[in-house]
């Protein structure tokens, strides 16, 4: 599990990367989450700007122009993944 200096490198190199930038679509890829989401994630974030990205403790806060914020936790693996649009998910 990422310790605080590990999750506040994410978000220093996630704020530098997306800032400003515009959500097209977003996914799930797991729906075993610790919490159930009541709202539909894609409509929510989908042509939404990401007005800025904190951290609070271990979680990451990613604000949007619409008044939400997408809360993240890294869990176990640490892991976050950015692609640029177009990208088209490979199976395996």
């Amino acid at each position: 599990m990422p310790e605080l200096p590990e999750v506040e490198t994410v978000k220093t190199y996630l704020k530098k990367q997306i800032l400003g930038k515009k959500i097209l679509s977003c996914m799930l890829l797991r729906q075993n989450l610790r919490y159930n989401l009541d709202l539909n994630l894609t409509t929510i974030t989908k042509n939404t700007i990401i007005k800025d990205v904190a951290r609070i403790a271990k979680y990451l806060v990613i604000s949007l122009d619409n008044d939400y914020a997408i809360i993240i936790h890294l869990g176990m693996s640490g892991r976050f993944t950015l692609v640029s649009s177009g990208y088209q998910l490979q199976k395996h």
